[in-house]
């Protein structure tokens, strides 16, 4: 997660800093759903990593950083009226897990927590 300039100096502290100022000023923060090209980050696997960033290094509460990585960017993309949220008449692809992750951020880590996952309406992993 760091990113070298010419000069060899890292962004990253004040990529975070600008970030917490910004977030500090009511600005809404949100994830995106770009992942690197190597396998060894394999699509969505990043994701869940960059909700605990903006726990550990954000400090967002843990549903903060759901928030953004969900309602948030719906917002961004002008569709939040149909999807970012569990409304009714919302479409909703849904990853349901044992524990509660706004308890621990740490629970959308552990493939083992995952109970199951609905996409198109259609169970994809596991069964209620």
């Amino acid at each position: 997660f760091y990113f070298d300039l010419e000069e060899g100096e890292d962004i990253l502290p004040s990529w975070v800093r600008s970030l917490k100022r910004a977030k500090k000023h009511g600005v809404k923060i949100l994830l995106g759903t770009d992942t690197w090209a190597d396998s060894a980050t394999p699509y969505g696997e990043f994701n869940i990593s960059e909700i605990k960033l903006l726990v550990d290094v954000l400090e967002m509460t843990p549903l903060e950083a759901i928030t953004a990585a969900t309602k948030h960017g719906a917002e961004a993309c002008g569709i939040g009226d149909k999807v970012g949220t569990v409304e009714k008449g919302k479409l909703a692809d849904l990853l349901v897990v044992k524990k509660d992750p706004v308890s621990d951020i740490e629970v959308l880590l552990d493939k083992d927590n995952v109970r199951f996952v609905i996409k198109d309406g259609k169970f994809v992993v596991g069964h209620p």
